[in-house]
């Protein structure tokens, strides 16, 4: 009801404790967006910024930082699968415990959402693109 539509993968991921996640890889933080794990993606935001600063204050040269960059997805990849099982697990047994809400707001807050992905897109874009851009002609 939670997960949605792959609720059986998610069951089989959580029983064998083992499993890829190619979404995890590809998309890394979309991924933690599409699938309402919000917390973990500010945390990921949180801690590529830090790690960004550190790098810049030290003079790491921009492939080391691009390659810094790339460890998260890499992370999301190998362990993705188990992180989403735990964070059902927690969002269903805190639901079980005291239900605040019906059982189809429950569902409609799990399963996915393109919305933020593309926002989260969008919202990058348009700094890039005001960064690159000279203000003075604005």
């Amino acid at each position: 009801m939670f997960v949605g539509p792959r609720a059986t993968h998610y069951a089989q991921a959580l029983q064998h404790s083992t499993g890829f996640s190619w979404a995890g890889l590809l998309f890394g933080g979309y991924w933690l967006l599409y699938r309402k794990m919000y917390a973990q993606f500010f945390l990921l935001l949180a801690v590529l910024f830090f790690l960004g600063m550190i790098g810049a204050i030290i003079g790491l040269p921009w492939p080391v930082l691009l390659l810094v960059s790339l460890l998260p997805h890499v992370v999301y990849g190998c362990v993705g699968s188990h992180l989403y099982t735990r964070f059902v697990q927690d969002k269903v047994s805190a639901y079980q415990r005291s239900p605040k809400y019906s059982p189809q707001v429950f569902a409609e807050s799990g399963g996915t959402s393109w919305s933020q992905p593309i926002l989260w897109l969008f919202i990058q874009l348009i700094t890039v693109w005001m960064l690159t851009t000279p203000f003075l002609r604005y």
